[in-house]
């Protein structure tokens, strides 16, 4: 329907960014009883750019259900020689659609933002400006037979060399015999002490062993991209390992092998995902979710913590093919597991990463019930992770949520609408459109984001109120309208004489061209909501919005970025096309000061 647009608690209550009453903590329960964890965090030198310093926690971490953990393990930190008992206690949020947050073992100043998925728990510390980190966290084993390691499981690694806390990555499939044994393999991967060359290692039958409930020794030998002794820890179901060393600074995930290899069908639907990574522009974390069509093509929101530049939203889309449980791509190895429900991702040298994607529940419910997972940017449709921000145009997902289809018919916008409501913090939001599925509306301008990091969404049927939905909020969200209306694609842009921007009638250098969006957040002067936007005055953009056509590297100039004249909840960029851009479809990149979009093309002619 986007077409019809177009015409300690106080520690994490800080971090979240609102009062007690509003936080969703539906969800704690999914996070209930001994869980094995490990956490590697690293800092960096604001100066140089440089990683100084490193850190792994690991251990079990004991959660009550109710907001609060223990956490009893290992401390290891670059510099020390050997590990330090360590204990810590903290709190955790988890949010009806799984999204989650809690103390960082490391440092309860800092917070761990992920999600729990697959009845794992993993996060990135995404808005830290001392650490970059990924945590995982898998329910405790409770067998100390051999057996609860068996069969083949699919490992992503990434480790921080003790000497210069310069990194290497693999990938590798183990077969486990449950008898102690695990047959020779070979890892693929990267190291930077080996001049960032991409290497195999292949490694001779080694052996394992059970010390207690779910917890073992894996003995490695020495080698260029995995050595030494490492600690694991097995999932209850088994589905999952983690490992690393005693001392170092690195971490191993396993998921169990597929019986059939993934295609491009098995990758669908949303996904949580966290990673940790780093490259020529330096370190950082991030934590976000992906929803993918089965069909070749994906939806990404990431909050990236990069400690050089700091925190922003990165909204993107990636295109993929997989083939024989994995997908390949000049930057990165993707291997998927437990039926496309899990997968890993390693880098490729000289981008060295590790990340896990987890599947997200499928959710549904009686009566007018708003899907947890179904609140997106109406122009780009970035998934759930992905802010919501002043003014933007959003859809909502559902069953159930109206008796009838309906379409508003004038300006203002109304905030009822075939007797259906929608509120998000307590405000009435302009109704758009209903139908029993799908509901599109404006968030209003007066969201408040400066006191509040999250929006809770409740639609309200002829009286009868749905299931309350958060999400994360922020001043700006941009999202580019696409011609096709999937969020990909050639973007809604239109020539001077208001024809479109098309293959057949591109853009050319020096022209002034309109682009289309939504979620550029608050305008001066104040535009009611639902209002049009005015012709006279305009409606300014307060944030400075930037356009990149073709990669980061060359920037247009923009002219006007503000509410389109005429049209409520629309917003409107005209930029000059710049010159010496390649002919045909180029990526354009929307940028403001809190988010990045570059999931559309834009056709040029020289």
């Amino acid at each position: 329907m986007k077409l019809s647009i177009l015409c300690g608690v106080g520690s994490l209550l800080a971090v979240w960014g609102a009062h007690a009453q509003n936080i969703d903590s539906s969800g704690n329960s999914s996070l209930n009883g001994s869980f094995f964890v490990r956490q590697i965090s690293l800092t960096v030198d604001h100066t140089t750019g440089l990683t100084n310093a490193a850190y792994c926690v690991y251990g079990t971490i004991v959660f009550d259900g109710n907001g609060n953990y223990t956490f009893n393990g290992q401390l290891a930190s670059a510099g020390s020689a050997g590990v330090s008992p360590y204990s810590v206690s903290g709190v955790y949020s988890v949010q009806s659609n799984g999204i989650a947050a809690l103390q960082s073992l490391l440092d309860n100043s800092a917070n761990i933002f992920g999600a729990v998925a697959q009845g794992v728990f993993s996060g990135s510390s995404t808005q830290s400006a001392v650490y970059a980190d990924e945590m995982v966290a898998i329910p405790a084993g409770t067998s100390s037979s051999l057996t609860a390691l068996k069969g083949a499981y699919n490992f992503g690694t990434i480790e921080f060399l003790q000497s210069d806390l310069t990194a290497r990555d693999s990938y590798f499939t183990i077969n486990a015999d449950g008898n102690g044994n695990i047959a020779a393999f070979t890892l693929n991967g990267a190291a930077a002490n080996q001049n960032n060359a991409n290497v195999t290692q292949t490694v001779s039958a080694t052996t394992y062993s059970l010390t207690g409930n779910g917890t073992g020794t894996w003995n490695l030998p020495a080698g260029d991209l995995i050595a030494n002794s490492k600690v694991f820890y097995i999932s209850s179901d088994g589905n999952f390992v983690i490992a690393g060393g005693f001392d170092t600074f690195d971490l191993q995930i396993g998921i169990r092998a597929s019986a059939m290899p993934a295609n491009n069908a098995t990758f669908s639907g949303v996904y949580f995902v966290t990673g940790l990574e780093t490259n020529a522009a330096g370190l950082d974390a991030f934590a976000g979710s992906i929803n993918a069509t089965g069909a070749g093509e994906s939806l990404w929101h990431l909050r990236v913590n990069s400690l050089v530049n700091g925190s922003y939203s990165n909204t993107h889309d990636l295109p993929y093919s997989v083939t024989n449980g994995s997908i390949s791509q000049p930057t990165a190895h993707y291997s998927f597991a437990l039926s496309g429900q899990a997968f890993v991702v390693v880098g490729t040298g000289p981008e060295y990463q590790l990340s896990l994607g987890l599947h997200a529940p499928q959710y549904s419910g009686a009566g007018v019930y708003l899907n947890p997972l179904g609140i997106v940017n109406a122009a780009n449709l970035a998934p759930i992770t992905n802010p919501v921000s002043p003014g933007e145009f959003v859809s909502l997902f559902g069953t159930g949520l109206a008796s009838g289809t309906a379409q508003a018919q004038s300006l203002p916008i109304s905030t009822l609408l075939g007797g259906v409501q929608v509120l998000v913090n307590g405000t009435f939001m302009p109704v758009q459109y209903v139908s029993s599925t799908q509901i599109n509306a404006l968030v209003p301008f007066e969201l408040d984001v400066r006191n509040s990091s999250f929006a809770t969404f409740q639609v309200i049927d002829n009286g009868i109120a749905s299931n309350s939905v958060s999400v994360f909020s922020a001043a700006t969200s941009p999202g580019v309208f696409s011609i096709n209306q999937t969020g990909t694609g050639p973007a809604a842009v239109l020539h001077a004489d208001y024809t479109p921007v098309s293959s057949a009638s591109p853009a050319k250098a020096g022209e002034t061209v309109q682009l289309f969006l939504a979620g550029l957040g608050t305008v001066t002067p104040n535009a009611g909501d639902g209002a049009a936007g005015s012709g006279n005055p305009l409606n300014l953009v307060n944030a400075r919005t930037s356009v990149q056509i073709g990669g980061q590297s060359t920037k247009a100039s923009v002219a006007f970025s503000g509410l389109a004249p005429g049209f409520a909840g629309l917003y409107q960029v005209n930029f000059v096309i710049p010159s010496g851009l390649t002919s045909g479809n180029n990526s354009l990149t929307i940028s403001t000061p809190q988010g990045i979009t570059s999931q559309t093309m834009i056709a040029i002619s020289n």
